[in-house]
């Protein structure tokens, strides 16, 4: 895979992390050149526990929660909360499609309070 990483000096194989599909979507754009539309995406299941809701207080206009999953009622408080915020909540966006919208975001924000789920995350950013 030495080929497929060759243009991203941080990009790192790890499991779970479909890498052809994600890092040949970059079309030889380099990371810094890649028109920012978001201040911040955050991705996870919007349960409690990701803490997608602390983008509401941090600095910026354009936020972005990515969202895996759906516990009945702690998800629909959840996004609630963040369309009230002014925040865009996507659902299930294809592990492709994922590189093209961390190469629009500033930040990526991992606010998990629980260990097994974030890592990947970070590692696809």
């Amino acid at each position: 895979l030495a080929p497929t990483f060759a243009h991203h000096p941080l990009a790192v194989h790890a499991f779970g992390i479909d890498t052809p599909r994600t890092f040949n979507a970059s079309s030889g754009v380099a990371w810094g050149e890649a028109a920012k539309l978001f201040d911040y995406v955050s991705v996870g299941m919007l349960a409690p526990w990701k803490r997608h809701e602390n983008l509401v207080g941090m600095p910026g206009d354009a936020k972005l929660v990515v969202g895996y999953g759906w516990r009945s009622e702690a998800s629909s408080e959840i996004v609630s909360t963040l369309f009230t915020a002014g925040i865009a909540v996507w659902q299930r966006v294809a592990p492709a499609r994922m590189c093209d919208v961390y190469r629009a975001s500033r930040r990526v924000y991992m606010g998990a309070t629980e260990l097994g789920g974030g890592e990947r995350v970070i590692l696809e950013a």
